[in-house]
């Protein structure tokens, strides 16, 4: 399960790189509410002309597996470092401020995932706000 969050996050990282790279891997890595995130954030992203720079750190650990479940599920908890993955305008390469004018900081992420078909997928994903770490 690690494998779909893992690949969930590198296929965001990798569309925020490149606004124009395509996704098709993502509905193999996320359903529902998560496809819809990750997909709403790179549109986003795409009509501001923003991409990202740096490198994302994530360190997620499966705080929860229930494979008696139906279907199987599992949460994973992760403080992703985002101090040095930051927005800038895609035109001329300014940094674009962020809320409240802070950089990127230790954020709590939260994914519930869940086995459908043999195939593990993010379906709930939430990201907190920098210094939400525990």
């Amino acid at each position: 399960m690690l494998q779909a969050y893992f690949g969930l996050m590198g296929d965001w990282q990798t569309a925020a790189f490149n606004p124009a790279y395509p996704v098709p891997d993502l509905p193999q890595r996320a359903s529902d509410q998560a496809l819809a995130l990750v997909n709403g954030d790179i549109e986003r992203s795409r009509s501001q002309g923003i991409v990202v720079k740096g490198h994302l750190k994530l360190a997620p650990t499966v705080t929860s597996l229930d494979l008696a479940a139906v279907p199987p599920a599992a949460q994973v908890d992760d403080c992703a470092d985002t101090s040095d993955y930051l927005d800038y305008k895609a035109s001329d390469g300014s940094p674009v401020s962020t809320a409240g004018g802070r950089p990127g900081g230790l954020q709590h992420v939260l994914a519930h995932i869940h086995e459908v078909g043999g195939v593990w997928r993010v379906y709930d994903l939430h990201i907190y706000q920098v210094g939400s770490c525990r």
